[in-house]
C-alpha cells in the first residue's frame, strides 16, 4: 500500500488537501497487443493532476495482468 501526504506549495503558503481519494488496482483482462513482439508490458497510471502522478508496477508479457496494488491520492480542488 503506498500512501504519500503531499503538499502543495504557492508563493505564500502550503496547500492541505480537502480530500483522499483511495483507489484500488486489480486487473486488466483481454487487453489489445500493443507490442510488436509478444504481449503487453502492462501498467497503469493514476493521476490527480499533471504534476501528481502514481504508477502500478509493469506486469510484463501479459494481456490479462493482475495487480492488486492500492494507492491514495489527494485532491486539492474538485467540481462535484
Amino acid at each position: 500500500i503506498l500512501s504519500l501526504l503531499y503538499f502543495k506549495f504557492n508563493k505564500r503558503n502550503i496547500i492541505m488537501p480537502k480530500g483522499r481519494l483511495d483507489v484500488q488496482i486489480l486487473e486488466g483482462k483481454e487487453l489489445k497487443d500493443q507490442d510488436i513482439v509478444g504481449q503487453n508490458d502492462a501498467y497503469v497510471e493514476l493521476y490527480v493532476d499533471k504534476k501528481y502522478k502514481q504508477r502500478t508496477t509493469t506486469k510484463k508479457d501479459t494481456n490479462n495482468p493482475s495487480w492488486n496494488e492500492s494507492f491514495s491520492l489527494y485532491v486539492y480542488n474538485c467540481l462535484l
